[in-house]
């Protein structure tokens, strides 16, 4: 990953912040009408899937410029969702869902650049989660 795509990163993520709760909502909303045999995987409220899905993603795009402390991270949380039942086309549909949210929710701030800056990093996050 360059550093502009951290960068580019990094300046989404403000954005996903400053839209949290509308943002995650829409997430999950479009996951579970989709998907909807997958809500059984997720035990949590959606509340607490909110605070876990945020700070989640931000301690992942804030760590990517130093792997050896976020890459023990993503593989915990790998072991978890292993646990779970995910299955690897299941971060397939994660980042599908992810990238038409975000797209949808910023379509002035949404380009070709930002796109293969996210599904470098989704690469990069499920590749580790599933060792």
């Amino acid at each position: 990953m360059t550093t502009e795509q951290k960068r580019i990163l990094y300046r989404q993520l403000q954005s996903i912040n400053n839209h949290g709760t509308e943002f995650v909502s829409e997430f999950y909303r479009r996951l579970f009408e989709q998907y909807p045999h997958l809500r059984v995987m997720f035990k949590s409220t959606l509340s607490e899937q909110y605070t876990k899905f945020m700070s989640m993603l931000s301690i992942i795009i804030k760590g990517m410029g130093n792997p050896s402390i976020i890459v023990p991270l993503i593989a915990e949380m790998g072991e978890s969702h292993k646990s779970y039942g995910v299955l690897p086309h299941h971060y397939t549909i994660i980042e599908d869902i992810f990238l038409s949210v975000l797209r949808d929710t910023f379509p002035d701030d949404y380009n070709d650049e930002i796109e293969q800056a996210w599904k470098q990093a989704f690469q990069f996050m499920s590749r580790i989660m599933q060792e």
